[in-house]
């Protein structure tokens, strides 16, 4: 329940040697009174009364779910009074100067924007196209305003550039023969790359017999201990429990089929490998036929024929 009486406030104006009760009545005659007229003029009157003040009250909801009213002061400016922590504000209700009937109190709700998890994609959607082509723009501009010197050191006319962010090949594709690479994650320019795999072998790798297998050599440092095909930190073992005083086994449900359990141990345990990301299909009409594509490619482009490698893409 809300209170919505308006506060009464009184003013009293002095009168000189009247008394208020002349002033009760709607007669002013020469019976009962000092004087004929009540109101004279060079003189003060005494008189009282008291008129209604206006109010602003906010509702909250708090974290309970439990709605709170706020009551304002009463004043003839009213302010809003102060909110509560950690709630939510709903409403703010004016109440007017003699309120007479609710109708005149003016209520007004205060949007609060809720978003679900689709309008959050739909914004990121709209960031990252306009962050696109602000990017764009941006990079046209400096390219339009860019000084670029002719013969006589003037600014040479410009009939056209056209903008790459390089997020893909489009804009080089001229032919087959692109001569860098491009950091498609962070859009950036890269020089051309050399990518391999290198196998790591046991050490030492340096004045050894090319004859000896270096899986059983000897391995070279300190604090290290090899255990088949893996190099740790020296460690020692600890026995954690002993019960000396069992002979054999029993089993608690003999009238289960027993079965045996192997393993299999692979030679090596582990191999090299290369991440690779496959990009969409691309075709180029090229004369000649693949092996000969291929073998031009190898020689002008570095390209490897097992892997399909090219040093184009960085991070590969």
């Amino acid at each position: 329940m809300i209170d919505i009486r308006p506060r009464v406030s009184e003013y009293t104006v002095a009168e000189g040697g009247r008394s208020p009760l002349e002033f009760l009545g709607r007669t002013f005659n020469a019976a009962g009174n000092s004087a004929t007229n009540a109101l004279s003029s060079d003189e003060a009157i005494l008189t009282t009364f008291s008129h209604y003040l206006g109010r602003i009250d906010r509702v909250f909801l708090d974290k309970k779910g439990k709605f709170q009213v706020v009551y304002g002061t009463p004043s003839e400016l009213p302010q809003r009074p102060n909110p509560i922590d950690e709630a939510l504000e709903v409403a703010e209700i004016t109440l007017p100067p003699f309120l007479y009937n609710v109708n005149q109190a003016s209520l007004r709700f205060l949007e609060h924007k809720r978003f679900q998890m689709k309008d959050i994609k739909k914004l990121e959607n709209r960031i990252s196209s306009l962050e696109y082509y602000t990017s764009l723009s941006t990079l046209e501009t400096t390219t339009a305003n860019m000084f670029v010197a002719d013969a006589d050191g003037l600014n040479r006319f410009k009939s056209g550039f056209f903008v790459d962010n390089f997020t893909g090949f489009t804009p080089q594709e001229d032919g087959i023969r692109i001569k860098n690479s491009i950091d498609i994650a962070h859009k950036e320019l890269r020089p051309r790359h050399y990518t391999n795999s290198v196998d790591l072998i046991f050490g030492p790798v340096v004045n050894t017999d090319p004859t000896a297998d270096l899986n059983f050599a000897t391995i070279e440092g300190n604090n290290i201990r090899k255990a088949n095909d893996v190099i740790t930190l020296d460690y020692s073992e600890v026995e954690y429990i002993n019960q000396p005083f069992a002979t054999r086994t029993e089993s608690v449900t003999p009238f289960l089929i027993s079965f045996w359990q192997g393993t299999m141990e692979l030679t090596p345990a582990s191999d090299t490998w290369v991440d690779t990301v496959r990009l969409e299909a691309k075709i180029i009409d090229v004369e000649g036929d693949y092996t000969s594509t291929v073998e031009m490619l190898r020689r002008t482009e570095n390209l490897d024929p097992q892997t399909g490698f090219a040093p184009i893409v960085w991070s590969a």
